[in-house]
């Protein structure tokens, strides 16, 4: 696969992930739509693939999955992907 074709793969595959994350928010599964919404892997980010698997981290994680800090994890996440794709397509 070159460049051109993994870049649009990980177009495509962050589309559908951002459309499974918008479906899970709706449904008020706040903490895997920021475990799908760690596309970018940035350190806050990241964590939320840690703290939404692993059974310790799980529970306490769920807690602090309130509608509005998902929707502000979001909103951030939304931002860097259109960050992202700029810098991509320039």
């Amino acid at each position: 696969m070159d460049n051109k074709q993994a870049i649009n793969y990980w177009i495509k595959s962050a589309e559908a992930d951002w459309q499974v994350v918008n479906h899970l928010f709706e449904k008020r599964d706040y903490t895997y739509a920021l475990f799908f919404g760690q596309i970018a892997l940035l350190e806050t980010i990241t964590d939320f693939n840690l703290e939404a698997r692993y059974p310790d981290e799980r529970f306490l994680f769920k807690k602090k999955c309130t509608k509005k800090f998902t929707a502000k994890y979001i909103a951030e996440i939304e931002y860097l992907k259109q960050w992202l794709l700029k810098q991509i397509q320039s």
